[in-house]
């Protein structure tokens, strides 16, 4: 029978899953206090949060969110990196963190809009853009067109005032 104290870890994984715009299952072993902290401090700076979880709950709370497909990664200690703002943000602070602590942090699967991904999809995410960049990324892409439009609109009244400016300058030159 369920305690009291294991239904509410259930619900709040839930929620965390619900909210969640992506998330990264990882196993860890032999992590000091210290490089713990400084992942939960690397993480929440980029708009995530980091909950080591047993993993029948957060089995549950899964199923209970209507996330497919980890059930193969829940085996061994599991820390998950939510994120929560921006999607990718969160997931590359744990991916550098990974690239430090190599021998004790393994990527086992991730979750992106509600689906599960395999580690190398989570690597991949890791490799992206952040958000801001890629909507300046975006920006740059909409407005060329424009750009390119107004130049040439503006090209041949350019043309006629070097043409106007040469012809005056002859003039200048014929004068003197």
């Amino acid at each position: 029978m369920p305690t009291a104290a294991k239904v509410e870890t259930v619900a709040q994984l839930q929620q965390r899953l619900e909210r969640a715009q992506s998330a990264v299952l990882a196993e860890f072993t032999a992590l000091s206090v210290a490089e713990m902290t400084a992942l939960r401090r690397k993480v929440a700076e980029a708009g995530g949060e980091v909950k080591v979880v047993k993993n029948t709950l957060f089995g549950l709370a899964a199923r209970a969110a209507g996330v497919e497909g980890l059930e193969a990664s829940l085996a061994g200690p599991t820390v998950v990196v939510f994120a929560y703002d921006d999607p990718v943000a969160p997931v590359r602070a744990a991916n550098e963190f990974a690239q430090e602590h190599r021998e004790q942090w393994r990527v086992k699967a991730g979750l992106l809009a509600g689906r599960a991904i395999d580690a190398g999809e989570v690597e991949a995410l890791a490799r992206l853009p952040g958000r801001e960049q890629l909507l300046a990324q975006l920006a740059g892409l909409l407005a060329a067109p424009a750009t390119r439009l107004v130049r040439t609109l503006a090209e041949p009244v350019a043309q006629v005032a070097r043409v106007l400016a040469a012809i005056e300058e002859a003039r200048r030159g014929e004068a003197a």
